[in-house]
């Protein structure tokens, strides 16, 4: 008999993965590892509301 692989159970949506990145900007941001400049950069690249990716 065959048996197809198992998933994962548990899988996380891409809202997930943006709010993971954005809550490590903030936290080398608080602890001065990067600029705010770099985490206005780096939050804009990340959060597909601020910008259309092109820029």
């Amino acid at each position: 008999m065959f048996h197809p692989p198992k998933r994962f159970v548990f899988r996380r949506g891409a809202a997930a993965d943006r709010d993971d990145a954005l809550r490590i900007l903030r936290l080398r941001l608080a602890e001065g590892a990067i600029t705010p400049d770099e985490f206005e950069r780096l939050r804009r690249a990340v959060d597909p509301l601020e910008s259309d990716g092109n820029g």
